[in-house]
């Protein structure tokens, strides 16, 4: 019994270390908005909700219209 409970012990452990390894790693969005003539109005909130979005769920939003 004592065996198996430090078994547990350990995956337990392991689990919790390899989950903080992969929050800690932030991914990149980059949004690309270049227009020549006629501009959308949405362009400017989809950016804003994005960015919103990305705070919440470990990326990180980069917006640019230089191509």
């Amino acid at each position: 019994m004592k065996k198996l409970t430090w078994i547990l012990f350990f995956i337990i452990a392991l689990m919790q270390i390899s989950c903080q390894g992969q929050m800690k790693q932030m991914k990149n969005f980059l949004f690309f908005s270049k227009t020549v003539e006629f501009r959308h109005d949405s362009i400017e909130p989809a950016i804003a909700a994005i960015t919103g979005l990305g705070g919440g769920n470990n990326f990180k939003v980069f917006h640019t219209e230089d191509a």
